[in-house]
């Protein structure tokens, strides 16, 4: 009946909630224009047709050209089907390939099909290969000169030609094409009207061309093209060009071009001249444009990135600097309008047991830092800098390593600059480490150091320890079913602090039994373990009186636990097949004991509190560290359900329901203070009494309550493109659902996306220390809602959309609305964004607080074939639209 009248109950709430939640769609605009610019052209034109004077050496006699079936088409050296694919190569050449189809999945509604080709030989080196040529007519001269006359056609290797006529000199290597020359590589074609040819072929000019390359799906035209190829390098060179990745007949965009030069030997290429044209619209103007056509890499100037708002332009341009194949860098001059010029360096280093990454960006004179009237600021010198290290890498199969050291010289740096040109983490606690890690069969130790920067306000000094070093043991063998094996953890920390006079050495030691029993009928699980703690404390007297420290913790001397501990995990599964379904059924029970020991004197270094959710229902220790541990004689009880598909296995739903019993009060808090109850007085002011009320059920909640809040959890996959995820804290006590969210996700191929989540906590307490040493006190309900979705609304035109409200603060958090065009070619998206800046705690500790936000116009373009100019909304779609980044968009 309890499990009922909660699920009943829960039914209701879920209706409401997402009742709510489609009840709030608002936007309020502002206009920023925000673009950036990155053109990644890529693109490799492969060798046309490489012929040596040996081409004419080995000559097939002049062949009858009789028609076969496509049956009887192979591989095969016979002149009649080579003859036959060749002209069946030719037809298909007359419209680049392409092969329109309406019923096609593809937005351009059809496909390049590269035609195939029957040459016995085609897989054989060019010089290992015999040319085979035909002609209606054929003459010599004396001077080796030969005249083929009407469909001439050749096959050598890899490669096809066909022309009208064709003028060759054996003795100079020199020779005239003459009308729809046809020139077929695997993966490549190209056509032009008339051509010329030097040094056996190893000089080819080719005038009014047109080219495809079928893998890619980038086709183009030059006027004229030139290539040269030398010990298997190819130069070629496009004049007039034009290049697009559209079906032929259609020019969503193409780059035109003076002139174009591709060199395979130092893999890159340039464009002079060049105008980007999106529907005949010229869109950007490139005097100059140097791109890679493979994987080498070549010092110059990569794309920049501009961003213009209303106040403030930021332009970027880095430039690329190749110094060896292991090791390059990037300069990037950044300028910054309402701020100042930047300089960014990025370097890297690959060597053969790891791969080195230095980042660092400085700021000679920044003009405008932070918010002006902001009084937290620590740096207002308008000296400004970033820097980062990082390294990652594997010596052999058991020896790992890593460093990561990050540094910022202010809090607000990241909001005035970002982290654009930089790898450097955008958050209010900086984490810098160094790891070793040993892996053997059985066992790894793993030895760190770790620092942390704060970039928040005002800090908790008994938070984010140094850990100098840090050591971790850990016995690793699989346990075997009906055997008892031995299970064993340790650690050693050496804590210190810059500004808290507290400091230690932590032992800590965890050996075990674990017996393990497991049947179709379900499974046992039983562990002992014995925790030993050791604490050696140090208080630093040279940084004199420090408030944090003069508490009723230890700071000299040894302290030690010794808590043993024991857990029992059982289970049951019943399982019901029907036709198509399976449902499973598992009742779970799991105990967990551990003796308390009195810690109320031990500082902690590293140690919070697991907040309750379903999983903590099976976990036991209430700590995530080893500062404290928690004392426990409880049992849980749940029950879990699965139903998926007996053929295919594909999950249909899955659920789970638990509470957890407690015998005994605990003891073990992080704080002593935090296990006290304060009494409400009527000298309190309104937001008092509510605070100390919520303060005092959380109290309740984590020590002495005889019963958990039920924890639920349901997911249900209606389809495989559609999860409803549900979950909850029920409050046996007061009847109430304490906190819990509801989510329902859609997600297909082609932009079709929807998610929608509620959020919410009742009666979270919080309180703030105010710059005048006062204190404000609230205790609010954190309600949230996100709905994100792009969804076409016609074939090729999508429209993106996200709203993040806050019931708590009454006000939107995140809102993105934009459209996006796509065709099989382009996509064009335009976005604009409006985010509430970073929450100042006073500032929201105050009545009359206002959220202050920026604003963001964003334009993307996506060349097919070429690439993306400013990524920035892509981006932005990973980060906060959930699924997007299963897309295949991009």
């Amino acid at each position: 009946m309890l499990l009922y009248g909660l699920l009943s109950r829960w039914y209701f709430v879920t209706i409401y909630m997402i009742a709510a939640i489609l009840l709030v769609i608002l936007f309020q605009c502002s206009i920023q224009f925000a673009m950036r610019q990155s053109l990644r052209f890529v693109f490799t034109l492969l060798s046309l047709f490489s012929l040596s004077s040996a081409l004419f050496a080995e000559v097939s006699p002049l062949c009858p050209k009789p028609i076969l079936n496509d049956d009887q088409l192979k591989l095969s050296t016979d002149p009649s089907i080579l003859h036959e694919s060749m002209q069946k190569a030719n037809q298909e050449a007359n419209a680049l390939d392409w092969v329109r189809d309406p019923e096609s999945a593809s937005a351009c509604h059809g496909y390049y099909q590269e035609p195939s080709n029957p040459f016995s030989e085609k897989d054989k080196p060019l010089r290992a290969s015999t040319t085979y040529l035909s002609a209606e007519a054929v003459t010599s001269e004396e001077d080796q000169t030969l005249h083929l006359k009407g469909n001439v056609e050749a096959y050598r290797g890899s490669s096809r030609i066909s022309c009208d006529n064709m003028t060759y000199n054996q003795t100079t290597g020199t020779g005239i094409l003459d009308g729809h020359i046809n020139i077929r590589e695997q993966g490549f074609l190209i056509r032009a009207a008339d051509g010329q040819l030097t040094d056996h072929f190893q000089t080819l000019r080719l005038n009014h061309t047109q080219f495809l390359m079928h893998g890619r799906g980038v086709r183009g035209e030059a006027e004229t093209l030139n290539m040269t190829t030398m010990n298997n390098q190819e130069k070629m060179s496009l004049v007039r060009a034009l290049v697009s990745s559209c079906p032929p007949g259609e020019n969503n965009w193409t780059l035109n071009a003076k002139e174009i030069d591709l060199n395979n030997q130092t893999g890159w290429g340039s464009a002079y001249h060049a105008v980007l044209r999106i529907e005949d619209v010229p869109v950007f103007y490139f005097p100059y444009l140097n791109f890679p056509i493979n994987n080498e890499r070549k010092t110059g100037f990569l794309f920049p990135s501009l961003s213009i708002s209303s106040d403030n332009l930021d332009f970027a341009q880095p430039y690329y600097i190749n110094i060896a194949p292991q090791f390059d860098m990037t300069y990037t001059p950044r300028l910054q309008t309402d701020h100042a010029l930047g300089h960014s360096l990025e370097a890297r280093y690959k060597t053969r047991w790891g791969d080195w990454q230095i980042n660092g960006q400085y700021v000679p004179d920044d003009k405008n830092i932070g918010d002006n009237d902001d009084t937290t600021i620590k740096n207002r010198t308008g000296e400004r800098w970033a820097y980062g290290i990082k390294e990652q890498g594997q010596i052999n199969p058991y020896w790992r390593t890593h460093l990561n050291y990050q540094n910022v010289s202010d809090n607000d740096y990241f909001q005035d600059w970002g982290t654009q040109g930089l790898d450097i983490a955008k958050t209010l606690n900086i984490r810098r480490e160094a790891f070793v890690g040993f892996y053997g069969f059985n066992w790894q130790v793993d030895t760190q150091v770790i620092d942390y920067q704060t970039l928040e306000v005002n800090p908790d000094p008994r938070s984010l320890y140094r850990q100098l070093p840090r050591m971790d043991f850990r016995y690793l063998k699989v346990a075997n079913p009906f055997t008892l094996t031995p299970t064993f953890y340790s650690q050693y920390v050496n804590f210190q602090h810059e500004h808290n006079k507290v400091e230690a050495q932590r032992f800590y030691i965890e050996p075990g039994l674990r017996y393990q029993a497991s049947s179709v009928f379900g499974k046992f699980t039983g562990h002992i373990e014995w925790k030993h703690l050791n604490m050696l404390l140090n208080e630093n007297h040279d940084l004199g009186v420090n408030d944090i420290t003069q508490s009723p913790y230890e700071t000299d001397g040894s302290q030690s636990l010794n808590i043993p501990s024991a857990t029992l995990d059982g289970q049951l599964t019943f399982e019901k097949t029907g036709n198509r379904f399976v449902q499973t059924l598992t009742p779970r029970l799991f105990y967990y004991y551990a003796r308390y020991e009195d810690q109320d004197k031990l500082p902690s270094f590293d140690t919070s509190q697991y907040t309750f959710s379903y999983a903590q229902l099976f976990r036991g220790e209430r700590f995530n560290s080893v500062d404290r541990i928690g004392d426990a004689n409880q049992l849980t009880y749940a029950l879990s359900t699965e139903l998926f598909d007996q053929h295919s296995g594909r999950p249909f739903m899955d659920a789970g329901i638990g509470q957890i019993f407690y015998a005994q009060d605990r003891q073990v808090a992080l704080d002593p203070i935090f296990r006290q109850q304060t009494p409400i007085t009527d000298s309190m002011s309104a937001g008092e009494k509510r605070y100390w009320k919520a303060r005092n059920a959380q109290v309740n909640r984590y020590f002495f309550n005889e019963r958990s809040d039920v924890a639920a959890q349901v997911n249900l996959y209606p389809t495989e493109h559609q999860r409803i995820a549900l979950d909850t804290l029920f409050d046996t006590y007061t009847g109430e659902f304490q906190e819990g969210g509801a989510s329902y996700q859609f997600r297909l191929a082609n932009w079709q996306l929807f998610n929608l989540g509620y959020r919410y906590v009742r009666n979270v307490p919080y309180r703030y220390t105010l710059p005048d040493g006062n204190y404000r006190y609230l205790a609010d309900d954190i309600q949230e809602v996100d709905f994100s979705s792009i969804w076409p609304f016609t074939t090729r035109w999508s429209g993106i959309l996200r709203y993040q409200y806050d019931f708590n603060r009454a006000e939107v958090s995140d809102q993105i609305l934009g459209v996006a065009y796509e065709n099989c070619c382009l996509t064009i998206m335009t976005a604009f964004q409006r985010e509430r800046k970073t929450l100042d705690v006073y500032e929201w500790a105050s009545l009359d607080f206002n959220a202050r936000y920026r604003n963001h116009f964003m334009l993307e373009f996506t060349l097919k074939g070429l690439g993306t100019l400013n990524s920035t909304i892509s981006k932005l779609l990973n980060e906060k639209f959930p699924g997007f980044e299963k897309h295949n968009a991009y």
